[in-house]
């Protein structure tokens, strides 16, 4: 009886200890205390804590009530947190994740969280985790002007507007996708009247260089509730950051609400949006791929020019996130099924080439950029079919295209057998092939050859981890044939 009261008080303790975990073995993370904001806000403490770890958080307000969360980032299982009092570690509450209800002692404002995968304190240290704190009694702020469509603030032409979508009160205001504009963080809304002119306008607004996160904008026809996707734009040409500068034209009469949010759900921050407006002229014939110019195959390149062309809410699978300032041509495909589609530029920047079976856009069989001037190969077409084919480029003048028929098609690059994800890729491009892959070159934005492999193989994982964030040019080699992809380093 004795060893089993015995073993009973042990195990009690035993459990008890492991019940509250306030070692913290793993050291601070991170390394600068967490400020809460006493907003009434989930305010994140780290986006990559370890299990082992403990995290410090000034200002906590004694008496007031809170929550903290640990979950792994790869599947959101949750874990474990023990909060102690910073200044002489007493422990003041422990459980699981979300550990909620912890009210702050008399004389407490300063805390210490440690993060354990379990109440036995086990840690584990190779694996992110997001953790969390939330001042359940304090009273959030009223939410900043423009945080919802149906408060959008006014724009106006030569102007600009600053915002944060960082400050407490800010929401995502879910008014739908808009292109790769994927509306999945804080937003701020804004509107301008284009009837206020009453002429068609070209107007651009930027952030460009300009805001301290990864910015987008989607611009908006319609009404609150009910909005059509009319402009976007994720990342431009030249900008630092990722920041963002979009171009469109008005009608004169309708009234377009603007949303400026971040790439993905943790961009957020502060920016400066400019506006400016000058006189539209009409855009090209073939500006909408309803009205393509017909080319014929084997003829002399046609001229081109998307000066004054309106941008496509749609981005192509190799310019996920530039500005698609568009025309369209059309051609019916030879015997052979089989194309050369060749572009030079003029004046133009880039005259970037995709090729579709039909003007909804929804089977791209080709896509080529960032060339100066494309010469992509697509194969596997349907003799006597009509196909479409888009030129771009964020920087819109002119070019030449030609369309010309591929007779050694049985050795050429099929662009629709060819795959390549994810693109943004923050480590490994995996790409895929139906014939073996003879060389991989990437080159940076200013031309210079950083990486070279030869994978002799269909399959090729190309490791960007030690590459610096931006845009990279991929070239591939198959069957003596190369093509360029554009690629996004995050």
């Amino acid at each position: 009886m004795k060893k089993i009261t015995l073993f009973f008080a042990s195990f009690l303790m035993a459990a008890m200890t492991y019940a509250q975990c306030p070692a913290g073995t793993g050291g601070v993370w991170p390394t600068t205390p967490t400020t809460s904001n006493e907003s009434g806000f989930v305010q994140t403490i780290s986006t990559c804590n370890y299990t082992g770890e403990y995290s410090v958080v000034n200002g906590v307000t004694p008496g007031s009530t809170y929550s903290f969360t640990i979950e792994l980032n790869s599947d959101s299982t949750p874990k474990y947190a023990t909060v102690v009092n910073d200044a002489d570690l007493s422990v003041i509450a422990f459980g699981p994740s979300p550990l909620t209800g912890v009210v702050m002692p008399v004389g407490v404002t300063s805390i210490r969280i440690n993060w354990t995968d379990d109440a036995a304190c086990v840690s584990e240290t190779s694996s992110c985790h997001t953790t969390t704190i939330l001042c359940t009694s304090c009273t959030p702020p009223p939410p900043p002007p423009g945080d919802v469509c149906t408060d959008a603030q006014l724009l106006t032409c030569g102007g600009s507007v600053m915002g944060d979508t960082s400050a407490a009160g800010v929401t995502n205001d879910l008014q739908g996708d808009c292109g790769s504009v994927d509306n999945d963080a804080n937003n701020l809304w804004y509107y301008y009247d284009s009837s206020v002119a009453g002429v068609p306008e070209n107007v651009t607004l930027s952030t460009c260089n300009n805001a301290a996160y990864d910015t987008s904008i989607a611009v908006y026809t319609g009404a609150c509730g009910a909005l059509t996707c009319y402009a976007n734009n994720d990342d431009a040409p030249g900008c630092a950051g990722f920041t963002s500068e979009v171009s469109f034209v008005t009608d004169g009469s309708s009234t377009y609400y603007v949303m400026v949010e971040g790439f993905s759900a943790g961009d957020t921050g502060a920016f400066t949006m400019s506006m400016t407006c000058s006189a539209a002229n009409p855009p090209p014939a073939n500006d909408l791929c309803s009205s393509a110019e017909a080319l014929t195959v084997g003829a002399a390149p046609a001229a081109g020019d998307n000066t004054d062309a309106t941008s496509d809410i749609n981005n192509p699978s190799c310019d996920l996130f530039g500005v698609i300032d568009d025309v369209w041509y059309s051609f019916v495909a030879p015997a052979s099924g089989a194309v050369d589609i060749n572009t030079v530029i003029g004046t133009a920047l880039d005259a970037n080439v995709a090729v579709y079976d039909d003007c909804a856009q929804t089977t791209e069989l080709g896509c080529s950029a960032g060339n100066a001037g494309e010469a992509a190969t697509v194969n596997g077409l349907t003799p006597g079919n009509t196909y479409y084919v888009q030129v771009w480029n964020g920087a819109p003048g002119s070019f030449t295209i030609e369309v010309v028929e591929n007779t050694l098609s049985a050795g050429s690059f099929e662009l629709n057998g060819f795959e390549y994800y994810p693109n943004p890729v923050t480590d490994v491009l995996t790409m895929n092939a139906q014939d073996k892959i003879d060389n991989v070159e990437i080159y940076n934005m200013i031309g210079q050859r950083v990486m070279t492999m030869k994978p002799d193989a269909v399959q090729s994982q190309v490791d960007m981890t030690n590459l610096s964030q931006g845009t990279y040019f991929v070239r591939v080699t198959i069957n003596n044939v190369s093509e360029t992809i554009q690629i996004v380093k995050r």
